[in-house]
Parts: structure tokens; sequence; C-alpha cells
């Protein structure tokens, strides 16, 4: 049996910004083959399809003010990249985690998949003053324009 899809992987960065725009792509090679559907999802909950033959081919399945996506396209001759813009904030996580899913499909019946876990950096303490030992030196402040650890969201 041969089948034509093949290396279907997905890039996800490893910190985003919160309310950032973090780039998901999901690579695919169709040695030739025709593309039925590319889907991703979050956990199990499909929130984004690409069906080439359907019209419209972009589908976005979210709740309002739950997943703003951006589509772009780039076709090459025997793979295919498809990129979105996905605004990462914490109500996208469960339990501190975020899972990322691109399934990519030729023929109705033969699909690939593959995913990623994001999880949530947790904040770190962080304390000012003196120490009781008078020969410690006082603990670094933060400056306004620190960035803190709840603003960003790291992959594993």
């Amino acid at each position: 049996l041969a089948v034509g899809l093949r290396n279907v992987n997905v890039r996800i960065p490893s910190a985003v910004k919160r309310g950032d725009n973090a780039l998901l792509i999901c690579n695919y090679d169709l040695e030739n083959e025709t593309l039925y559907a590319v889907k991703w999802y979050r956990g199990r909950r499909e929130f984004y399809r690409y069906t080439p033959k359907e019209n419209p081919a972009w589908k976005i399945f979210t709740k309002r003010n739950e997943i703003d996506v951006e589509r772009h396209l780039a076709e090459h001759l025997e793979s295919s990249v498809l990129e979105l813009n996905f605004v990462v904030t914490t109500h996208h996580f469960f339990k501190g985690r975020l899972k990322l899913k691109c399934s990519a499909r030729i023929h109705n019946i033969y699909a690939q998949e593959s995913e990623k876990l994001i999880e949530e950096d947790r904040p770190r303490i962080l304390a000012s003053g003196r120490s009781p030992d008078m020969n410690m030196y006082p603990f670094d402040h933060p400056s306004d324009n620190d960035l803190t650890n709840e603003q960003f969201l790291k992959t594993k």
C-alpha cells in the first residue's frame, strides 16, 4: 500500500506573550496526492478546517471571543504549509495546559496528525526588602518595564 501523505508535523512557538499572536504551522507532504482537509484542534474540539474542494474552503468553528484566527496558505509542488495566527490567552488553558493538534487528510480515508502540548508558565514569587542577616544585600526590585512570568506561555 503506497500512501501519499507523509511528514505531518506542527510548529508552535515555545513562548508567547499573553495577547500576542502565535503562529501555528502545520507542515505536510502530499506526494502528488490531492488534499482533502487540514483540521486544527484545541484539545478535542476542532476550531479550524481547510477543505479546498468546498466553498468556502476555510471554516472557523469558534465561539465569540474564543479564538482569533487569521489564515494564510502557501502551497508548494509536493508539500504544503498551513499557517494560522492564534491569539493565546489564559482562557485557552485547561488545568494549565493547552493541547493543539493538526490533522491532514487525503481521499477522506487516510489521515496523519501531529500535536503539541503547551503548559502555562507558573508565576514566580518575588520578594523585596532586607534579610534579617544584615550582611545580605537587598533583593532587586523589578522595574515597571520588566515583563512578568504570567505574560508568557511556554511549550514543553
